[in-house]
This record gives C-alpha cells, sequence and structure tokens, in this order.
C-alpha cells in the first residue's frame, strides 16, 4: 500500500505544475480510494454505475489482503461473514498482490516517462 501510495503520488506531481495544484488534486484523487475500498461503506452499497471504480483503486486491494491476514484465525462462521460482507476471496490473495505491484510499477514507470519528457522539453 506505501509503495502504491508513493508512486501514485509521484505521479501527480509529476503532472502537475506547481506543488499547491497537488494539495488541490489529493482529495479528488484519495477520497474515492477511501469510498471504493469498502472500508466506510459496503461496496454493494455504491450506484452500480460507479462500481467499476473499485477495480482502479489500490486501496480496496491493500484492505482485502488486511482482511485475510487479520481475520485468518478467526472463528470460521465470522470469517465467512467479514469476507462476503468485504466481497474477499482468500484464494485471490496472490492476484490482489500482483495487482498491486503492477499498479506500483505502472504508475511510477508513468510519473517516469512524464518527467523524462519535461527535462527533454526544457533542456532542449
Amino acid at each position: 500500500l506505501n509503495c502504491c501510495s508513493v508512486s501514485f503520488s509521484l505521479l501527480i506531481g509529476s503532472i502537475v505544475r506547481f506543488p499547491r495544484e497537488s494539495g488541490a488534486i489529493g482529495p479528488l484523487v484519495f477520497v474515492p480510494q477511501l469510498l471504493m475500498s469498502g472500508t466506510f461503506i459496503p461496496v454493494q452499497a455504491i450506484p452500480s454505475y460507479m462500481r467499476w471504480m473499485q477495480y482502479f483503486c489500490f486501496l480496496q486491494y491493500a484492505v482485502k489482503m488486511l482482511a485475510v491476514v487479520e481475520f485468518r484465525k478467526t472463528d470460521i462462521m465470522l470469517r465467512r461473514l467479514i469476507f462476503r460482507t468485504m466481497e474477499v476471496d482468500p484464494e485471490l490473495t496472490n492476484l490482489y498482490v500482483a495487482l498491486l505491484i503492477m499498479m506500483c510499477v505502472f504508475f511510477s514507470c508513468v510519473a517516469i516517462k512524464i518527467l523524462n519528457e519535461r527535462a527533454h522539453s526544457i533542456y532542449q
């Protein structure tokens, strides 16, 4: 989660021109992360036309991994209830990890490309 947050913040920082702009964009980016993660409200409570955004939110995958780790030794009935409510499938833990790594690499690569193009436009 930390690596994804840092690489996403790097991407935002590379897109904006001035640091104060990143402060204005931050809530627009991270509030949907909180809403789509299923932490505050279940994803089923989100209108169906907005649910597609959950698949692009790295916080959702991190929360699902945390749920698998945190509740693996609890009562089986409680664990099933929590996993069903949070839409967690413990068998997809490797997929959650892979998606987090891919998002981290993607955000970092895009940020590096943007910064590289800006550097070439300034120095050429």
